[in-house]
């Protein structure tokens, strides 16, 4: 122990990043950490990592920080991506990019609004401030600044980026962060599997169960050791639960990776872990559940958050929704058989057995 009074070095302090279903969990972004972000197959992860990303580079340009926030997809390329980043960025209706080469003529302005413009918070005090175009050009000179989508799908119009694992993200961070004048502040993968599945099938090395279960495994640490120590950066990394057990879970549950046998592996080397379960079909609602949080207790860390269907973005609507044990089914404030979100023990199910001798039985996961 050290001599009273003298400096000490204390673990960084999470920093706010004005989403409350990472404030009010984590307390924030701390630089260093491996976040992993777990969820069954279409179950919402990519959309909750490029939300994350373009807040984090709005959040960046408002505090005049220095810093990028990367978005790196193993899965689809640029043509379908943007779309995701631009609706996030700019709070515009992703169906407008559905609409062909002229979807610049369908964008709302001030003096047209379109219904949806009306509900959005920068128009709810009685007066239309801002359509699609006007959010656009307000978006665009900071997303551009410090915002950066790195297609990694391994195709030829992005250089056949993707098959080179932690070793090529460090080596592309690096001459992007020198080449911008910039720092790294997060970085977000999208996803293990397919980053781990090609760097092996490059390396010509034979992908037995037990050899995968040892890259999962130390793919966090290699990525903090190798990304966000050096780099003094967050890292978001994506992963698909398991499947099996996974799949009988209904929507109004809450999931852990304890419960994907594929999950507990990945999730060993993890500061911190969300994991969302499939949304619920009637009220487009999922639920969240912290499983593993290094730095601190929350209250609980069980959560409802609603995915927007029409602008990409998040919300954490505890006050609005809850999940019912009773009716099966995630349901409105209100109505009857209900239980909070906060009564985990009856909401959580028991611990899925490995059948495999101790080994992660995950191979199809990837």
């Amino acid at each position: 122990m050290p001599t009273w009074g003298t400096e000490i070095e204390l673990p960084p302090p999470p920093v706010v990043t004005s989403m409350p279903w990472i404030d009010q969990y984590v307390g924030g972004f701390r630089t260093g950490d491996i976040i992993g972000v777990l969820g069954p197959y279409s179950g919402g992860k990519t959309t909750l990592m490029a939300t994350a990303a373009v807040r984090m580079a709005q959040n960046y340009a408002a505090q005049c920080e220095n810093k990028l926030a990367i978005f790196i997809g193993y899965e689809d390329g640029s043509a379908k991506m943007n779309h995701m980043f631009w609706s996030a960025a700019a709070h515009v209706d992703r169906n407008l990019f559905t609409q062909g080469k002229d979807f610049w003529t369908k964008f709302s302005n001030r003096e047209n609004p379109k219904d949806y413009d009306k509900k959005l918070p920068e128009n709810r005090n009685g007066k239309i401030i801002t359509g699609e175009r006007e959010r656009w050009d307000l978006a665009m000179p900071w997303f551009n600044k410090h915002f950066v989508f790195l297609d990694f799908s391994e195709n030829a119009a992005s250089g056949g980026h993707g098959s080179g694992g932690v070793a090529e993200i460090v080596a592309v961070l690096t001459q992007l962060a020198e080449t911008r004048g910039m720092e790294i502040g997060l970085v977000a993968i999208d996803y293990a599997g397919l980053l781990l599945n090609r760097s092996l099938e490059q390396n010509k090395r034979t992908k037995d169960l037990e050899q995968i279960w040892r890259q999962v495994q130390m793919l966090p640490d290699n990525l903090r050791t190798m990304l966000a120590v050096p780099f003094n950066c967050t890292v978001m990394l994506a992963h698909q639960l398991a499947g099996g057990d996974i799949k009988k879970i209904p929507p109004y549950r809450y999931v852990t990776h304890l419960e994907a046998q594929g999950s507990k592996a990945f999730a060993e080397n993890l500061h911190s872990c969300i994991c969302i379960n499939t949304r619920d079909t009637e009220t487009r609602v999922s639920t969240i559940n912290w499983s593993k949080i290094r730095a601190m207790v929350p209250v609980t860390p069980y959560g409802l958050i609603r995915m927007d269907d029409t602008v990409v973005n998040i919300h954490l609507v505890n006050d609005d929704y809850v999940a019912s044990e009773t009716s099966r089914r995630i349901i409105k404030k209100g109505e009857d058989g209900l239980v909070a979100p906060d009564a985990s023990s009856t909401l959580k199910r028991k611990r899925a057995r490995s059948s495999s001798g101790g080994i992660d039985n995950f191979g199809s996961d990837l």
